[in-house]
């Protein structure tokens, strides 16, 4: 029988955390956000966390969905990794993740949900973004909480990686194509094209990104297509 996660080194649980957080990375599932309103969860830090998939935040063009699901971060008891797979299950605790903060103890709260504006999303106010590894340990909480059932981290790593493949492609297009990271127009033009390019010929890009076997190919592709327009 499957086990909740538990992390042996904290710190894997984040792709970046402040002052090393990239403008250019694409929101994701788990991007923590500082001062977001979350309609009816008005009280706390004014921290909040995106909940909704990867598979299911975008739309045509490669743009975010009008609303996104999100979870207030909130203060919360100190959970060694030892005790995650036991109890504590309507969060997912966030262990150092404001490191100008030390000694703090904060979790996403599954209790404390709801829709916002994507636009709210400021990339600005993003404190810290978690790695393929610590969406995983996310999902699997939350389906957890909200079930009681365990998946096998493998089996949701699996089902997302794609999604985590095309995000880290998209980031690097956009660091390589895009000059200024806070002129939003740029950013955005970008990234309608790299999804246009993901897009063509019926999805026939994408499809390879979302087969393992065809994967390295896609991004092969992808990566000599984001040189030729850059020059190089």
């Amino acid at each position: 029988m499957a086990n909740l996660e538990a992390p042996a080194d904290t710190s894997s649980l984040y792709g970046a955390r402040r002052p090393d957080v990239e403008r250019l990375r694409p929101v994701m599932q788990g991007d923590v956000f500082e001062n977001l309103d979350i309609p009816g969860i008005e009280f706390g830090l004014g921290l909040a966390a995106v909940l909704t998939h990867a598979c299911t935040m975008r739309t045509t063009g490669g743009a975010l969905r009008p609303s996104l699901l999100v979870a207030r971060v909130v203060e919360h008891q100190h959970v060694p990794p030892e005790a995650w797979p036991s109890g504590h299950f309507r969060v997912l605790p966030l262990p150092q993740v404001r490191l100008d903060h030390p000694g703090e103890s904060l979790a996403i709260h599954f209790e404390q949900i709801g829709t916002v504006p994507s636009s709210s999303l400021d990339v600005a106010e993003r404190l810290a973004y978690l790695s393929d590894y610590g969406v995983t340990v996310l999902q699997q909480r939350f389906v957890h909480h909200l079930s009681r059932v365990v998946v096998d981290l493998p089996v949701l790593h699996a089902q997302a990686a794609p999604n985590f493949e095309e995000a880290a492609l998209l980031h690097e297009w956009l660091d390589l194509l895009v000059p200024d990271p806070t002129v939003a127009d740029d950013v955005n033009n970008q990234t309608r094209e790299f999804d246009e390019l993901l897009s063509a010929n019926g999805e026939g890009m994408r499809q390879l990104l979302h087969d393992a076997v065809t994967r390295a190919d896609a991004r092969r592709r992808v990566r000599a297509e984001m040189k030729a327009r850059a020059g190089n």
